[in-house]
């Protein structure tokens, strides 16, 4: 039998509310908290945009691009002075291995996909809040899930490129927040699949009563 509408609608609404929460977590977590962390002595630490030491009362930031300016600043200078000494010996020693920066623009990308995935669940959150569903010309739900899932994948090269051959930089390890960021993805996922099967039209019902026609999708 087909369902009471007012129960169809407190369901609609539960998963409104599901995917407004996991939209707030996949924000919080990709705008504000730090995916990389190295131990308590170095007080290093690095989310998508900047990284942050702190140590002796105080705390200095650096965005991401910045650091890597510095990092291949650094290669130039070093790769420079192997070569000088190089003419300067006679010898021609291997020059130093150069560290990548890639980084700093998987981080930034990450972000944005991750803005786009929680502003748009967000909105289809509060449509579905008030019984109302975008489905044209695409689907906010669809376009959520797809940026999610777009930034559950630029998220993990981020982690996996991460700085890690130069001084404090090599104790930099994963921290919470990035399996909070992958459980908000998931969820997302879900939540976006679970909203657009919410307000899909009913399914066929064969053992309803033919005389009496579907309910409308609310």
């Amino acid at each position: 039998m087909y369902a009471d509408s007012s129960q169809m609608l407190a369901k609609k609404k539960q998963t409104a509310s599901i995917v407004c929460i996991v939209a707030a977590v996949l924000l919080a977590a990709s705008l504000f908290l730090p995916w990389l962390k190295s131990n308590k002595s170095m007080g290093l630490s690095m989310s998508l945009l900047t990284m942050k030491q702190c140590g002796g009362g105080r705390c200095e930031s650096m965005s991401n691009l910045k650091m890597a300016r510095e990092i291949d600043k650094a290669y130039d200078e070093a790769a420079a002075a192997v070569r000088e000494w190089s003419r300067d010996s006679g010898d021609a020693p291997d020059l130093p291995k150069k560290p990548g920066t890639s980084f700093a623009y998987f981080g930034l990308i990450t972000l944005a996909l991750c803005l786009l995935a929680a502003a748009v669940m967000l909105a289809a959150g509060i449509l579905g809040l008030k019984g109302k569903f975008v489905r044209s010309p695409i689907a906010l739900s669809t376009v959520g899930l797809l940026a999610a899932c777009l930034g559950l994948i630029t998220g993990c090269i981020f982690v996996a490129v991460k700085p890690g051959d130069m001084g404090p930089m090599r104790t930099l390890g994963v921290s919470w927040p990035f399996f909070l960021f992958g459980a908000a993805v998931v969820g997302g996922v879900a939540g976006c699949q679970m909203l657009a099967k919410a307000f899909g039209p009913p399914e066929y019902d064969p053992y309803a009563d033919p005389t009496l026609p579907p309910q409308p999708p609310m």
